[in-house]
């Protein structure tokens, strides 16, 4: 595990003797950097930590942002002592939480009133008048030791591989909210929404990736991240959608890996499932498709892959697939049995306020996408999906071949208003 890099001090180490043989669950009560040594010492004896606490300090938000403590953001309640084997109270009036512990038979602590819990920490006084992580030197061992160890080196700063979602906001998780407000630098993809980028407070980089480039853009990005890391700083990667779906994010944890870099990787939603809801359209859907397949529209070298072959239950989900729509509608039709008239939705920068719908058939899609100027950050849907909540005055006809919905995304798709083209 890495551990948050520790600040060289004079100050006695805490000294706790837990044996590492069981995965206890622990609770501390607290985010100060006080309670930050305690959660790093028991997590050294292989424990799992949960934090009740309304604030972390930088400490904290950090380990919490790369899942390594659980956050109940919120003062204590009775019910958080469900399963705990040790409880540490540090920051809230220790009195009646020692007592519901002793009620349940769970050992507990009261750091700062120590006469009050079943067992102490000795540790010196901690001064809290700044943001440095203060160095309690974890030193849980199976055996005590009468001579502190010395402080470890520092270690490299930290890498978090985070999915910045279809592009809304709203649809950031809370840990990729909290990586990205905890960051030292952010290195983003370029097609991430400005409205994203906008909430970075730290330096951040953007991946100049452009036709012809795509390779050597990698490696900037590459460099870019290393670097920092090195410096000991705390590295947000910043990818669209989901890191792992279609977006190399684990040919970026491999390359990392050798690099002697772990990353901790945040989903986020892909636009692969987002973009056909908010479009008004359920990928599966009872009675007319049972199944979904998310595919690719190209090959890194441009080249067509293996697209997915017909089957009249199937949703079909293509994600990079503008620049080469006309070769792929028409294999779509001459080389795996979808029939021309198989409905087709495009949603343009799905859950932006941007986005545009656009729908027509296998053989119409292509010329209403180039007639509209669409050429990349959209997602295409193929099967009878595309109008499975259609009303029926807008059911397909070879009369009226497109429709384009223009979106309220505050509003959810439900508000969409339909012009026919």
């Amino acid at each position: 595990m890495n551990f948050y890099p520790p600040i060289p001090t004079s100050q006695s180490p805490l000294k706790l003797v837990l044996r590492p043989t069981l995965q206890r669950q622990c609770l501390v009560i607290g985010g100060s950097r006080l309670a930050a040594a305690i959660a790093r010492s028991v997590l050294a004896a292989n424990a799992v930590v949960t934090l009740v606490s309304q604030r972390l300090c930088k400490e904290l938000a950090v380990r919490s942002a790369r899942g390594e403590v659980g956050w109940l953001e919120r003062q204590f309640e009775e019910r958080d002592l469900i399963g705990k084997d040790l409880v540490f109270v540090v920051d809230e009036d220790p009195t009646w939480v020692v007592e519901s512990c002793r009620q349940s038979r769970i050992w507990v602590s009261a750091v700062r009133h120590p006469d009050l819990g079943d067992f102490s920490i000795s540790h010196e006084p901690v001064c809290e008048q700044d943001d440095t992580p203060v160095l309690l030197e974890p030193s849980l061992r199976q055996t005590p030791s009468r001579t502190p160890s010395p402080a470890p080196p520092r270690l490299p700063g930290t890498l978090t591989l985070v999915g910045a979602g279809p592009g809304s906001p709203d649809l950031l998780t809370l840990k990729a909210l909290t990586a990205l407000k905890t960051a030292d630098l952010v290195v983003s993809d370029r097609l991430v929404s400005p409205a994203i980028t906008r909430l970075v407070t730290c330096p951040i980089q953007f991946a100049r990736k452009v036709c012809g480039r795509a390779r050597e853009a990698q490696d900037e990005i590459y460099k870019w991240t290393l670097n920092a890391v090195k410096e000991g700083k705390n590295v947000v990667r910043l990818k669209g959608g989901d890191p792992f779906v279609f977006g190399r994010g684990g040919e970026e944890v491999l390359f990392f890996r050798k690099c002697g870099v772990e990353c901790v990787v945040v989903p986020g939603i892909s636009s692969s499932l987002a973009a056909p809801l908010y479009a008004g359209i359920p990928v599966t859907h009872r009675g007319v498709a049972d199944q979904v397949v998310i595919a690719t529209g190209r090959k890194e070298d441009g080249s067509a892959p293996t697209y997915p072959p017909y089957h009249p239950q199937r949703t079909s989900v293509f994600l990079m697939a503008m620049g080469c729509i006309d070769r792929l509608s028409k294999t779509l039709v001459k080389d795996l049995g979808y029939p021309p008239e198989c409905p087709v939705a495009v949603i343009e920068k799905a859950t932006c306020e941007e986005q545009r719908v656009v729908k027509g058939t296998v053989e119409s899609i292509a010329g209403l996408v180039s007639g509209l100027g669409i050429t990349s950050h959209a997602t295409l849907v193929v099967g009878g999906v595309v109008e499975a909540l259609a009303p029926e005055e807008d059911e397909w006809s070879d009369e009226r071949s497109s429709v384009t919905v223009d979106l309220d995304v505050d509003d959810t798709w439900s508000s969409a208003t339909v012009v026919n083209d």
